[in-house]
């Protein structure tokens, strides 16, 4: 029993970024929305014609729209991409000040002799 209650404990606690996303997020909240009337639409017009609904393209019209919107709001639900590292700055600073330091130091050698 109290590993199912820590098991939901932490399914809970991996779900408080996505809900926190589509709290903040109003683009994601405007794919919901845009997905919930898609299907609402479809909903009430394959509901008013029965057999027939399969040949209505105002109905796959609203389910395409829906999926769309869906798709949206998952992509935009997840993590974004990390910006890729930067490393020749890195490694042009690095050379950089060797080439300085050996410069300076060749420069003291021929001072001194």
């Amino acid at each position: 029993m109290a590993k199912a209650t820590k098991q939901a404990k932490k399914q809970a606690e991996s779900a408080v970024p996505y809900i926190r996303r589509v709290l903040e997020d109003e683009r994601l909240q405007e794919q919901l929305r845009s997905a919930a009337g898609g299907l609402r639409g479809a909903y009430s017009r394959a509901r008013g014609q029965g057999g027939k609904a399969v040949e209505d393209k105002r109905l796959y019209d609203n389910l395409r729209q829906a999926a769309t919107s869906i798709r949206q709001a998952a992509t935009g639900l997840q993590k974004p991409k990390p910006e890729p590292k930067r490393r020749m700055k890195k490694v042009a600073a690095v050379v950089l000040a060797s080439g300085s330091a050996l410069l300076v130091a060749k420069q003291q050698k021929s001072q001194s002799k």
